[in-house]
């Protein structure tokens, strides 16, 4: 088994879950899909817009 070094523990690793999705992975075409809704003219809580 090798040993892991450690990284400095003094330094912050920002990620988002973008980063770990593949491209090709549906998640992203719902995503999409979902973006392009007009949620005002679906009545979808326009309160929940503002």
């Amino acid at each position: 088994m090798h040993h892991i070094a450690e990284g400095c523990r003094h330094q912050m690793e920002i990620a988002s879950l973008d980063c770990n999705i593949d491209n090709e992975n549906v998640v992203r075409f719902i995503d999409a899909f979902v973006c392009k809704l007009d949620l005002v003219k679906l009545k979808f809580g326009e309160e929940l817009l503002s």
